[in-house]
C-alpha cells in the first residue's frame, strides 16, 4: 500500500511547515501532494517539499472542487492507493483515521461533528434531504476530508463534477450509488457553518441523485453498472473518537 495525502487550501508556507512535521510523524510512509493555486506564496512551499512530494498548481482554479480534481488527478499518475484528501484547518491526526477507517471500508467521509447552534439548521434540513430522497444518511455536513481507494475513485467520473464547493455533496452521492460503503468519520466542526445557498445547491444534487435512484440509473457519470435500487449503506465512524473540540479549526 502506498497511501497519499492531498492539502489543498494552502497558501501560506509556516502553516503547512507545522503541518508537514505533524503528519510525517503520525504517517511516515504517506507521500504528501501539495495543492495549491497559482499564487506567489506557492514558490515559498517548494523548499518544504521532500523527494517524493508534488506541487501542484492549479492554473487559477480557485474552487475547492477544482483543488482535489487536482489532487486526484496526480495522486491516480503516481500510483498512490488510497487517498486521503486534507483542507487547510483540519488537524494532520485525521488522515491517520482515514486510513484506518479504509482497513474496511473503499470509501471515507469526514463530516462535522458538533454543534453549531444556527448555523446546524442548514445542514439538518440537507441532511433530511439526502436521507429521504437518496437513502444516504450522513450525521454531518461532508467536509472535504476524505479517504478513498483508487478502485473506488475510478468508478466515478469525478473530473466531470462540479469544481466548486458543491463537489464533496457530489462525490459522496456519486459513490454511494455504486453500493461503496461509506465510513464515516468525525471531524470537529468549523467556526463557519453551511450556508443557505451550499445548502441549496447541495439539496438540488440529492435531488438529482435520487430521481436517478427512482429510474435505476446512475446520476453521477461513471463506468460503473447502474445501481440495483436498494437503500445506500453508510457505515459510521466506530472506535474513531471525535479530536476535541475546536483543536485544529480555522
Amino acid at each position: 500500500m502506498k497511501p497519499g495525502i492531498v492539502f489543498y487550501g494552502w497558501q501560506s508556507a509556516p502553516t503547512l511547515e507545522s503541518h508537514l512535521e505533524r503528519l510525517r510523524s503520525i504517517v511516515p510512509e504517506a507521500v504528501a501532494l501539495i495543492v495549491v493555486d497559482d499564487a506567489p506564496s506557492a514558490d515559498l512551499l517548494e523548499p518544504l517539499l521532500r523527494k517524493g512530494d508534488r506541487m501542484v498548481r492549479n492554473s487559477g482554479a480557485l474552487g475547492c472542487g477544482a483543488r482535489q480534481q487536482a489532487g486526484y488527478r496526480v495522486a491516480l499518475e503516481l500510483g498512490l492507493d488510497p487517498i486521503v484528501t486534507l483542507p487547510r484547518g483540519l488537524p494532520p491526526e485525521l488522515v491517520k483515521r482515514m486510513i484506518a477507517a479504509l482497513q474496511t471500508a473503499q470509501v471515507a467521509i469526514g463530516v462535522e461533528a458538533g454543534k453549531r447552534g444556527l448555523a446546524s439548521v442548514s445542514q439538518s434540513a440537507l441532511s433530511w434531504v439526502q436521507r429521504r430522497v437518496t437513502g444516504l444518511s450522513l450525521t454531518g455536513r461532508p467536509t472535504g476530508c476524505r479517504g478513498v481507494t483508487a478502485s473506488a475513485l475510478r468508478q466515478v467520473a469525478w473530473e466531470r463534477l462540479s469544481p466548486g464547493s458543491v463537489f464533496d455533496f457530489e462525490l459522496a452521492l456519486a459513490l454511494a450509488e455504486r453500493d461503496l460503503i461509506v465510513q464515516e468519520v468525525p471531524v470537529p466542526a468549523r467556526k463557519k457553518g453551511l450556508g443557505i445557498p451550499l445548502a441549496t445547491l447541495g439539496a438540488q444534487v440529492a435531488v438529482r441523485a435520487g430521481i436517478g435512484r427512482v429510474r435505476g440509473r446512475l446520476a453521477f457519470p461513471g463506468p460503473a453498472a447502474p445501481p440495483r435500487g436498494e437503500a445506500r449503506s453508510v457505515q459510521r465512524g466506530r472506535s474513531l473518537p471525535l479530536a476535541d473540540e475546536g483543536k485544529g479549526t480555522s
